[in-house]
């Protein structure tokens, strides 16, 4: 199979067998394999990520709601590189104890509070959490705002 082209060929390939299965053979099999469009490893994987962040992320930082213990994520990858975030994903207490600038500027804006390492965080993973972050940031409102405080 042909990885450039691949992902391309089978989305088309799939919405070609819908429309071809709605004529043939009625509605019943063109929902059969929509609903396999639905939880696609692409889809499966982008719900996964979404649950991951609201589980393990969503306490300490939101995505446009400003900061809570850790900073507000949105727009992180313009601030700082992606190679950068995910050794400090992977791993925060090794970027700090190695001296770095940026992430003793982020302890100290946390009151000394330092990001847990997510056991089996891996770089895959990291990657799949700045594409959340990226693609919320590009909303008008993003899922992770959290709970405004009313500040009067």
């Amino acid at each position: 199979m042909n990885n450039g082209r691949s992902m391309r060929t089978i989305q088309y390939m799939t919405c070609a067998s819908t429309m071809y299965l709605a004529g043939r053979s009625g509605f019943l099999w063109a929902m059969i394999v929509a609903w396999g469009l639905v939880f696609s490893p692409a889809a499966v994987r982008g719900q996964e990520t979404a649950q991951f962040f609201r589980q393990n992320c969503f306490s300490c930082h939101t995505i446009g709601g400003g900061r809570l213990t850790g900073p507000d994520l949105k727009d992180v990858t313009k601030r700082k590189d992606r190679d950068w975030l995910i050794n400090f994903i992977q791993n925060p207490t090794a970027v700090l104890n190695s001296g770095d600038a940026y992430a003793l500027k982020l302890k100290e804006e946390a009151r000394g509070a330092v990001m847990v390492a997510v056991p089996g965080m891996t770089r895959d993973r990291a990657d799949a959490l700045l594409q959340l972050i990226e693609a919320e940031s590009a909303l008008e409102e993003s899922q992770f705002k959290g709970i405004v405080v009313s500040t009067e």
